[in-house]
């Protein structure tokens, strides 16, 4: 498990890699692989079922979105960023009271909508506004 100081470096690294992969020349935005993390994000809302489900497409969304740059270290780091913080976030995911998933799942289409649509500036920065949301809920919720 993380303690705060880590978590909160992990989440800067996390910012500064997933935002900055939505603006590398070879990102190339897979619909197919969008409806998926769409619809899996959508299962979870429907079912009001999440925990650690919640917390493996959130993952997944993640890797999904930085595998878009079609730069493979870039996903190897966010794959280990979510490994470090599997034990700590799930735990947490456990408890996190469904507006949050809501939240975060719009946060995530919104996402998406922005890099589908070509504004990648605007995707990231929004994606940029997403991990900022969710370290900042992280920090808040586990003091």
């Amino acid at each position: 498990m993380l303690n705060d100081e880590t978590e909160a470096e992990s989440y800067e690294l996390r910012q500064l890699v997933e935002c900055a992969s939505l603006l590398l020349p070879r990102f190339t935005f897979d619909a197919e692989e969008a409806a998926m993390m769409g619809c899996a994000h959508e299962k979870i809302v429907a079912g009001s079922f999440y925990g650690n489900v919640w917390f493996r497409a959130n993952a997944e969304s993640h890797e999904s979105l930085v595998g878009f740059s079609r730069n493979q270290f870039a996903v190897q780091l966010i794959h280990q960023q979510n490994s470090l913080s599997r034990v700590g976030e799930a735990a947490t995911f456990q408890t996190l009271p469904f507006a949050r998933v809501r939240q975060s799942r719009q946060e995530h289409m919104d996402i998406l909508d922005a890099a589908e649509s070509g504004d990648l500036q605007w995707a990231a920065a929004l994606l940029k506004r997403h991990l900022q949301a969710v370290a900042t809920f992280r920090h808040d919720n586990t003091e």
